[in-house]
């Protein structure tokens, strides 16, 4: 993640033809990449296995089995 944000991030910043909301979530990884902070910012977005099993339980989460069926009836899996 860290190199596709540093190569995407710095085309947007050398693209002039952009409007200034274009890449919005690019430019602010690009940021916290500059800042040394991608990896801080990546690790507060994932999940525990705790956290997963209490959001489970307590319903803020649940399993969607929905591409694994799919793919699993077409014999992808």
């Amino acid at each position: 993640m860290q190199n596709k944000i540093a190569l995407g991030g710095a085309a947007y910043e050398r693209n002039m033809e952009t409007t200034d909301r274009q890449g919005d979530d690019w430019k602010r990884l690009y940021l916290l990449h500059k800042e040394s902070k991608l990896e801080e910012w990546y690790r507060s977005q994932v999940h525990t296995d705790d956290m997963l099993q209490r959001g489970l339980r307590d319903g803020s989460l649940l399993e969607d089995h929905r591409l694994s069926t799919y793919l699993n009836e077409r014999g992808f899996l």
